[in-house]
């Protein structure tokens, strides 16, 4: 059981997102007061080594236990990334919703750290003024720089263009 609640925490099931972020889903109970149920905990990347320190989460909380002894346990348990975004974990597994001898059901869930996939989403829009110019006449351009990620830019941001005379 865990150090200090004497909750039981077994068949673990590991995944790490495309930031080197971890999230551990595993089954949870106690002989009194926690039914087998369907927790979390992680770490982040830039967390010490050998530490969970993101703390505990839930996917379910079980509302009953197993009375058979002839069933296996956590066969259909698994921590997967999404690869849509390589971000969204998804974890399946057992609970049961009320005592029985067999009427486990499979809880499926998804969760993400906020700070996955951040970073800087820049683009840049060129604006002429005046624009058509006239013979003889001076061009002025802007550049807006739009970032539309989570993070701000950290780094400097160097523009090149090329203007071809005509004439």
């Amino acid at each position: 059981p865990g150090a200090s609640d004497g909750i039981h925490r077994w068949m673990g099931s590991i995944a790490m997102d495309h930031d080197g972020n971890m999230m551990l889903g595993y089954s949870a109970s106690s002989a009194t007061s926690t039914y087998p149920s369907s927790w979390y905990t992680g770490r982040l990347a830039t967390d010490p080594l050998g530490t969970l320190p993101q703390g505990e989460g839930v996917f379910v909380n079980g509302l009953g236990s197993q009375l058979s002894t002839g069933s296996r346990w956590g066969d259909y348990t698994s921590m997967n990334v999404d690869p849509a975004d390589d971000c969204t974990f998804w974890y399946i597994n057992e609970y049961y919703p009320a005592t029985s001898a067999t009427a486990w059901r499979l809880h499926i869930g998804a969760v993400r750290y906020p700070s996955c996939g951040g970073g800087a989403d820049l683009s840049v829009v060129k604006t002429a003024t005046p624009d058509p110019v006239a013979p003889g006449g001076t061009v002025t351009y802007t550049l807006d720089i739009v970032n539309a990620g989570p993070d701000p830019i950290s780094r400097t941001l160097a523009v090149e263009d090329a203007v071809q005379a005509h004439g």
